[in-house]
């Protein structure tokens, strides 16, 4: 297997974009919350902490975030990244309920996903 390099910028820790799969059901019909289907191709993100402090974006607080990730904006990035999504962290297997997306600056460089801890 190839081996991922990283990039520069402070992007360090690998991340895909999931949603919920729309076509794995259960026998009962109903979509199975345990299946996801990737959405864009991996990329890298900066991935911080920020629980127990309080962020504003677009004049809201997000209390629930108990993350951030910082990632590059591309065009999917910004038509398919919202609070319906996941993030995974793909060197700890960790998943993550995308809360809020925003434009830093608005200059569509960088793109600040607030997260929060995904219980299975």
């Amino acid at each position: 297997m190839a081996k991922i390099k990283n990039r520069s910028g402070g992007y360090r820790t690998p991340v895909v974009i999931q949603r919920e799969s729309t076509t794995d059901r259960l026998d009962s019909g109903e979509r199975d919350p345990t299946k996801f289907e990737q959405v864009l191709p991996p990329t890298f993100a900066n991935l911080e902490s920020v629980a127990g402090r309080e962020y504003f974006t677009n004049q809201q607080v997000h209390s629930e975030a108990t993350h951030v990730a910082r990632i590059r904006s591309y065009a999917d990035a910004r038509d398919n990244v919202k609070p319906d999504a996941f993030l995974l962290d793909s060197s700890t297997g960790q998943r993550y309920e995308v809360v809020a997306v925003s434009d830093i600056d608005a200059r569509k460089v960088e793109m600040l996903i607030w997260l929060k801890e995904h219980l299975t």
